[in-house]
């Protein structure tokens, strides 16, 4: 199964956006390199020409088993860290779920800012230098 997930680590490592890729693709085509769909190899060839890499850059092959293994020890760890907040909090799963969803948007803002870790948990500190 080829996968594209290093296209859009490359393109965030470029400060761009997947719809920069529309200056050399169609919406169709995003679309279909977003759900890991085939596509030819002139969008590749295409891709490749716009980001000035090469095809190992933006994508890769892996198994459908590979696929499933990694599923199965994401969650395995989420439900660690469920229980984990569960015993630290006193809370149930629905109202840690509820509580994560209602704060979301903020959070996910906040991480992408370097300002909270994923959870948003805890508070980075910003480097005063910056």
């Amino acid at each position: 199964m080829i996968i594209y997930a290093k296209l859009w680590l490359l393109l965030n490592k470029k400060g761009m956006k997947k719809t920069d890729l529309r200056e050399v693709i169609s919406s169709g085509t995003l679309a279909k390199l977003g759900k890991n769909e085939k596509v030819s190899i002139e969008v590749i060839e295409k891709i490749c020409d716009f980001l000035k890499c090469q095809p190992g850059d933006i994508m890769e092959n892996i198994s459908k088993e590979d696929v499933i293994e990694s599923g199965k020890k994401i969650n395995e760890q989420i439900n660690i860290l469920m229980e984990t907040l569960m015993d630290s909090t006193g809370m149930s799963k629905e109202a840690i779920l509820n509580e994560f969803m209602s704060n979301a948007a903020t959070t996910l803002e906040k991480w992408k800012n370097g300002e909270t870790d994923f959870l948003g948990i805890g508070e980075i500190e910003k480097d005063p230098a910056e």
